[in-house]
């Protein structure tokens, strides 16, 4: 996209939908697509706040390292670029 676009290829994001949350690094973008690699669906943030500063989620799912997740732009109700690296590793909620 152009220079009005706010997204950034290469750039970490934790990204909100209507109903799911993910981390990926924006690969593509395209007029109604965002695609993402190195994804993982979040099911729980825990404290927000601490969470987009340490990268540290309650529970995490990550898609196999192959994947790549195209999420609408319309969909994507919220995006956060992080500074943390990306988690990749299974982590289960307290329940």
């Amino acid at each position: 996209m152009g220079k009005d676009c706010a997204y950034e290829v290469g750039t970490n994001y934790f990204i909100r939908t209507k109903d799911m949350m993910y981390t990926g690094t924006l690969q593509k973008i395209y007029q109604h697509e965002l695609v993402f690699v190195i994804v993982s669906w979040i099911l729980d943030t825990g404290p927000i706040t601490k969470t987009l500063i340490t990268g540290d989620f309650r529970e995490v799912d990550p898609y196999p390292e192959n994947c790549q997740v195209i999420i609408t732009r319309e969909s994507a109700k919220e995006m956060i670029k992080i500074d943390f690296p990306l988690p990749r590793e299974v982590k289960k909620g307290i329940y």
